[in-house]
């Protein structure tokens, strides 16, 4: 992605927030129309654009904050479900 980042909201900052301190496992939809699966591991920013850190079985993804369409916690005890940004 090649466009300047557009900052999510607070409200929807949050949900990363709690994926990441509960570890969920997660089903990350993109704008571009790309499907992740993994779980989630911290949320962070590097150079002024905020990241997701999602654990696969063989890879750390880094995926920005503003590519993502929607996230789904398939955890069985998540406190949210799907979350549409």
């Amino acid at each position: 992605m090649n466009e300047p980042y557009q900052p999510i909201s607070c409200e929807m900052h949050d949900y990363f927030e709690i994926a990441c301190l509960h570890r969920y496992a997660l089903r990350v939809e993109l704008r571009d129309g790309g499907l992740l699966q993994g779980w989630a591991a911290d949320v962070f920013s590097r150079e002024h654009v905020e990241y997701l850190r999602l654990l696969t079985h063989d890879e750390h993804l880094e995926i920005r904050l503003d590519a993502i369409r929607c996230i789904e916690a398939t955890s069985h005890s998540a406190s949210f479900g799907r979350v549409e940004f």
